[in-house]
């Protein structure tokens, strides 16, 4: 079922309904993905649009964008849990855990 430039919901045969938009940057036809009915609702989708068709104007390619921010993100969640586990072995240290004890916990 198309709306306009591009977007449309894709009703897959499992029966879930996704909303997509078409573009091409940089010479390439791409496909972003921006949720699935009814849980994001036509608003908010065409919003998103309006959004991806500025980057794309831009020159930057949306789906790319969505990526690196969810890989930032996970970066950024990985740095958190090492800075935890690092100050929990420095706790086992300050209370005087043996060696070994330690090395296991790390």
């Amino acid at each position: 079922m198309n709306d306009s430039e591009g977007m449309y919901l894709l009703i897959e045969t499992n029966g879930s309904k996704l909303w997509r938009l078409n573009y091409r940057v940089l010479g390439r036809y791409r496909t972003y993905a921006m949720g699935r009915y009814p849980e994001v609702t036509l608003q908010k989708v065409r919003d998103k649009k309006l959004e991806a068709r500025r980057l794309i104007a831009e020159g930057i390619d949306p789906s790319e964008k969505k990526k690196m921010s969810a890989r930032s993100s996970k970066m950024a969640s990985d740095n958190k849990f090492r800075s935890l586990a690092e100050e929990y072995i420095r706790t086992l240290e300050n209370k005087g855990y043996v060696p070994q004890t330690i090395d296991k916990n790390r």
